[in-house]
């Protein structure tokens, strides 16, 4: 979601924050079996961000398609797959618990937000292409970087505001 790395030493790693949506998920998964599959799904993204952490890169001076660049490439894939289909049937649940509780606002706030985080990750993909365009491609990865502070700020935002909707229930 958000990195930052210090010379190649990740100082937020994602296995941190995939740790912490296991605890919520537990607790979620007994609601409906949308929070049951995203915590399954959850457990693939600890174990292979926890495979992440060994920080594999490749120079792109020096580009080839080599066994490690296509290791990388399949990697990265299956990573983004599993995280985009987890987070949908975060999505999924959240959405499944406000329509029980006839919350139409909350409803439709979570099928924007969830629309939003599609959009960056398609975005994401695109800039994998659009980096390599001088100027341009910088401009639009730093857009990027601030919109996916935005989006995932909004996500937060909405997560505290579910959490208290159905906390003082």
């Amino acid at each position: 979601m958000l990195n930052v790395n210090i010379n190649n030493f990740d100082l937020l790693p994602d296995v941190i924050g995939y740790i912490l949506f296991a605890v919520g998920l537990n607790i979620l998964s007994k609601e409906n079996i949308y929070f049951l599959k995203a915590q399954n799904y959850n457990w693939f993204l600890i174990a292979l961000s926890i495979i992440k952490l060994w920080n594999y890169s490749i120079s792109v001076r020096y580009f080839e398609f080599s066994v490690k660049f296509i290791a990388i490439f399949l990697f990265t894939v299956l990573y983004f797959v599993i995280n985009i289909i987890m987070v949908k049937n975060l999505f999924l649940g959240i959405s499944c618990m406000t329509e029980i509780e006839n919350n139409s606002y909350l409803f439709a706030e979570a099928s924007e937000i969830y629309r939003y985080y599609k959009y960056l990750q398609v975005g994401s993909i695109i800039a994998f292409i659009i980096m390599f365009i001088p100027k341009v491609g910088f401009i639009y990865i730093v857009a990027l970087f601030i919109l996916s502070i935005l989006i995932m700020t909004n996500i937060m935002i909405f997560m505290k505001r579910c959490e208290e909707e159905y906390t003082k229930k």
